[in-house]
């Protein structure tokens, strides 16, 4: 669907800080007011990344970067188009760098940066979750910083709403339930 993932166009990283002792299993990703549709412009997100240690030092403010035992236990929800429409998602299917940690082991990666369908997110309620019971636990590690890498487009205003139109007009030629069993393909 217009407008295809086909490289990046523009690209942005946002920084969720986890503060050192902090429990909580779930930590707010800071508004993005550059990453979202507003009167101005539309913006869709084309894909989304994620780093350890191991692919980079610091994050772009200074802090360290999270271990992978601290990257595996962490999910994502994001908030699409206004509802949470993609949830629980593994930091480690979105982390596709190619590392080898300190003891010599592959770090977790998937070889395809996860794309999206061309996505509105709404910033400002997305989250990371850590279901364990006491979250990070960052403890004597201090404060860390989890780095999303996004990419994405910048479209004029309306934009969006068309391409979305399209796609809604496209799925209403599906068959109903009741057509679906009356042709047998429903139990």
């Amino acid at each position: 669907m217009f407008p295809g993932y086909k490289g990046i166009t523009r690209y942005d990283k946002v920084e969720i800080n986890i503060p050192n002792g902090y429990t909580g299993n779930y930590i707010n990703v800071p508004d993005q007011p550059q990453l979202r549709s507003d009167q101005t412009q539309d913006v869709a997100i084309q894909a989304i990344e994620t780093f350890t240690q191991f692919d980079q030092a610091l994050s772009d403010k200074g802090a360290v970067m999270p271990t992978v035992a601290q990257l595996i236990a962490t999910m994502l929800i994001l908030y699409i188009e206004g509802e949470q429409s993609v949830f629980n998602v593994p930091l480690t299917q979105l982390h596709r760098c190619v590392a080898v940690d300190g003891t010599g082991a592959i770090v977790p990666h998937v070889r395809d940066l996860q794309v999206f369908d061309n996505v509105e997110v709404s910033w400002d309620k997305c989250q990371l979750f850590n279901p364990a019971n006491l979250g990070w636990n960052t403890g004597g590690a201090g404060t860390f910083s989890f780095m999303l890498g996004v990419h994405y487009i910048k479209l004029p205003p309306g934009t969006m709403a068309k391409v979305n139109a399209i796609k809604q007009a496209n799925y209403c030629n599906l068959p109903s339930a009741a057509a679906l069993a009356q042709m047998g393909r429903l139990q």
